[in-house]
């Protein structure tokens, strides 16, 4: 247990340099995390940001008071709502009387995803920020399963599987889109698709960055996985979780081909933003490899969405790859999508 620890204290100390050279960081905190895990006790805090989902954000915090977790984990609830009407204040009242943990109520009027995932992680005191969506449920042992991964793995971020559910109605080649059907990964193998729908962070890596969120992707989407980049790029290790899952439900309106290929562009698009903006000395030469590279998949995407038109399955899957290499060339061009409006 003490080399553990003086492993774990070492890591530590290589990560905050890297991040910050000018050693800001939350160093009671940090210490307290140190002598917490010494003694074996673990304290999270569940961050959820929400806007105007008060039935799902019901039902998200329920499946949260029935989580399975050792007694030695405690866990907190932050909850933000981006909604300046604060539409799910008495959502969250009704729950605190049956809750047996301690339940923060904030808000952040401004409508900045990235302002309101700032204030969880503000007002999170636990050593591990568990981020989960309003709009879905968690498995009974999530809090457990993404605890066990990051600390049996030595993680600074796990990532958990997501999986969607639909109304009964929604057609079979939709609910099979890869945007929907994602791919799901072993436990403990390099996680590469970084989200906050579902993962877990060391809080201290997250209370010493400014931000950590940037607010300039606060209302295009990408902040999260803007953020993991920047961790990885400072030596962060990421892991994946497959025991930790959690479901998402897909309304009608989003379970649409419109909804699917406007998705798709606005995912493009900020993957080449942040290509380009992290890219320092060579961004010049990710700037003709991305405008180079989307053109020729336009072209092929387009062809291939002519040869399958007659199959609705892969008539939308090229159809996004063309929407995909659209908003890559779209960012690469400066033009960056507006996913929250």
């Amino acid at each position: 247990m003490v080399i553990q620890l003086i492993i774990y204290i070492f890591n530590c100390g290589i990560m905050i340099a890297s991040i910050n050279n000018q050693n800001k960081f939350y160093l009671v905190q940090f210490v307290s995390s140190v002598i917490k895990m010494a003694v074996n006790k673990l304290f999270v805090s569940v961050c959820i940001a929400t806007y105007k989902r008060p039935e799902l954000l019901r039902q998200l915090l329920y499946s949260l008071s029935s989580q399975k977790i050792n007694d030695n984990i405690k866990f907190e609830i932050i909850i933000v709502d981006n909604d300046s009407l604060k539409g799910a204040h008495a959502i969250v009242e009704d729950y605190k009387k049956i809750a047996v943990v301690n339940v923060q109520y904030l808000t952040q009027p401004i409508k900045n995803i990235s302002l309101t995932r700032n204030k969880c992680v503000e007002y999170s005191t636990g050593e591990y920020i568990l981020f989960i969506d309003d709009d879905e449920i968690a498995a009974p042992e999530w809090i457990q399963s993404m605890i066990d991964a990051i600390v049996k793995f030595n993680a600074d971020a796990a990532f958990g599987r997501v999986l969607s559910h639909f109304k009964n109605e929604t057609p079979d080649w939709i609910k099979r889109n890869p945007l929907f059907n994602r791919k799901a990964y072993p436990t403990g193998t390099e996680a590469y698709f970084t989200r906050t729908g579902n993962c877990i962070v060391k809080s201290y890596l997250l209370k010493n960055i400014t931000g950590p969120f940037d607010p300039g992707y606060g209302t295009t989407g990408g902040e999260d996985t803007h953020l993991f980049m920047r961790l990885k790029k400072c030596g962060a290790k990421f892991v994946n979780c497959y025991e930790g899952w959690v479901s998402e439900y897909v309304p009608p309106e989003r379970a649409t081909t419109n909804y699917i290929i406007k998705r798709s562009y606005i995912r493009g698009n900020n993957f080449t933003r942040r290509f380009l903006e992290l890219a320092g000395k060579k961004k010049f030469y990710r700037f003709i490899k991305s405008l180079f590279l989307s053109l020729i998949f336009v072209f092929i995407s387009i062809l291939l969405t002519i040869i399958t038109f007659p199959n609705k399955y892969w008539r939308l899957y090229w159809a996004t790859k063309i929407a995909s290499n659209w908003g890559h060339i779209s960012a690469v061009f400066g033009y960056y999508s507006k996913a929250y409006e």
